[in-house]
């Protein structure tokens, strides 16, 4: 019997690090962070588990600074739910505010086969999954910067800490295992390329 990747309290779902959307918001701002976190949560459709169950659509509330990890259930671009979580991040050493959607890589091979056990092994192979994965929190990145100014979105596996604005210097590597979404005045989406 398949194991249900929708389950929060399946801790084989929370295995193996995590896909992310990392979006570096800039210097310190309380507002912008908790509007940016609960936008983000708003944008995935992130609903509770006894929501997920029911007819009802019932939102926990988004992550904060004072909460640490937020956890809930999203529904994929192929209709597949699976746990997810989120965490706003201050870097108390004068850095960056930072907003995280993860998915656990867990849910995510359970969900899709093709996960495998991603990152290891073929890795470019891995774009036929990640292709569309990818495309769909890009487009949450871009509309939330219709709403709040932010450095950089990155996407990838545990990206968050990797990978920051300062390091792209204005140009985007041609050869990246990450993709990234940089807000001009319009969005732009860089997919990764392996």
């Amino acid at each position: 019997m398949a194991k249900d990747p929708a389950r929060l309290d399946d801790a084989g779902n929370w295995a193996g690090g995590s896909y992310e959307l990392a979006v570096q918001l800039g210097t310190p701002d309380d507002a912008r962070l908790e509007h940016a976190a609960g936008m983000l949560w708003r944008l995935a459709a992130v609903v509770s588990p006894s929501a997920a169950e029911s007819a009802l659509v019932e939102e926990p509330p988004p992550p904060s600074l004072d909460q640490g990890h937020t956890r809930g259930i999203v529904t994929l671009p192929g209709g597949h739910r699976v746990v997810c979580g989120a965490f706003a991040h201050r870097d108390d050493t004068g850095g960056d505010d930072w907003v995280v959607l993860y998915l656990p890589l867990g849910a995510l091979s359970r969900a899709d086969s093709r996960v495998g056990g991603y990152p290891f092994g073929d890795v470019r192979g891995s774009l036929t999954w990640r292709g569309p994965l990818d495309a769909w929190l890009a487009s949450l990145a871009d509309r939330l910067a219709e709403d709040v100014l932010f450095r950089v979105g990155l996407i990838g596996f545990d990206v968050f800490g990797d990978v920051e604005a300062d390091d792209l210097a204005g140009s985007i590597p041609s050869d990246r295992w990450y993709g990234a979404v940089v807000p001009h005045e319009t969005p732009r989406y860089y997919p990764a390329t392996y």
